[in-house]
């Protein structure tokens, strides 16, 4: 699942189409999940394109996006689709080069306390 806010606007809240688990050694999963270049075609030049392109019309300003430090945000793909979009990032806080004490100041205590629960939807 994927959505995103706005200062005052709710965004897309969409299911997202995920590579399969495979069953490791000692009955582990691993892969699965979302790739760079599935994270391109279906959040940055789908529903993250046309909510952004619906905010800079009604506010009249460039719209600025904040993602977190995910491999699937940094992956190629997803920088080749944001550029070729003319989506622009604010560093994320926790990605910063700010010490590790004023980092974890500015994560969100309501959204890092589920942050381990996302591994558990992946498969």
């Amino acid at each position: 699942m994927w959505g995103c806010i706005a200062h005052g606007k709710k965004g897309p809240l969409i299911w997202l189409e995920l590579l399969p688990c495979i069953a490791g050694k000692k009955g582990r999963s691993r892969g699965g999940g979302l790739t760079s270049a599935g994270y391109a075609e279906q959040v940055l030049k789908g529903p993250l394109k046309e909510f952004l392109d619906e905010l800079e019309a009604e506010r009249g300003h460039k719209i600025l996006i904040v993602e977190d430090g995910a491999p699937l945000h940094k992956g190629p793909q997803a920088r080749e689709a944001r550029a070729a979009l003319g989506i622009e990032q604010l560093a994320h806080p926790s990605g910063s080069s700010r010490s590790q004490c004023h980092r974890a100041h500015m994560a969100s205590p309501q959204i890092t306390r589920f942050q381990g629960a996302w591994s558990s939807e992946k498969c």
